[in-house]
């Protein structure tokens, strides 16, 4: 479940005033940008690392053959956009309205808040991409989506919980490496286990948290 985690922080949520004044340090730019904006686009010079304040990003790879893999969801106030050499390899989209906050790399060792920060993102990142290939290498697909609801969960949630769901059951089923139809077949069977309840474009209803936790972990 851990690999599945980080979309924990992906809510689409309204971003406040508070948070938008918010900056753990100085940003070469920011501005505010719509839902499916993008950041950045695979090829494009690598100059800045980003962090949004109100909504996820979604990091996606056009493989060779032409099809685009989302390979991770960055939660608001996680920086990404890190690249092994001067050009991005990946693409950024904005899953929401929110406000984008860009960091220049090469003034970055210059604010040691901030180069913390990069640091300890970067070895995240590894970390996270590690987790997510041992999940799409070794889990199966009841697992994968149990897994992803199971990390939009709050720590310590309640029995039942309504969650926020920041991207389409498409995009679901490609984040998981599985075809739409068997991401929703999967769903279709949590709902009959009434594990899974009503949902609508951006929502679902989280019925029975131990059992998806449970069923996330393969103990079921």
């Amino acid at each position: 479940m851990d690999a599945a985690r980080r979309v924990v922080e992906a809510r689409s949520a309204s971003f406040s005033d508070a948070e938008l004044d918010r900056a753990s340090a100085t940003p070469a730019w920011s501005r505010r940008a719509s839902a499916r904006h993008t950041i950045f686009a695979a090829g494009d010079a690598a100059h800045f690392i980003y962090e949004t304040a109100g909504a996820a990003a979604m990091i996606s790879r056009r493989l060779p053959n032409g099809r685009r893999q989302i390979i991770d969801i960055v939660g608001r106030g996680r920086l990404f956009g890190f690249a092994p050499d001067r050009r991005h390899d990946c693409t950024a989209q904005t899953l929401a309205p929110c406000v984008i906050y860009a960091y220049d790399r090469a003034a970055i060792r210059l604010d040691p808040t901030i180069a913390a920060r990069a640091s300890a993102a970067a070895l995240d990142e590894i970390r996270r991409l590690r987790e997510l290939v041992a999940m799409l290498g070794r889990k199966t697909a009841m697992e994968r989506v149990a897994a992803f609801f199971a990390a939009l969960l709050p720590e310590r949630s309640a029995l039942s919980a309504t969650i926020a769901v920041p991207i389409s059951r498409g995009e679901m089923a490609n984040y998981l490496g599985l075809i739409i139809e068997t991401a929703s077949r999967n769903v279709v069977r949590l709902k009959r286990a009434s594990i899974l309840g009503d949902e609508t474009h951006d929502e679902i209803t989280v019925l029975d948290a131990a059992r998806l936790r449970a069923l996330a972990l393969g103990e079921s």
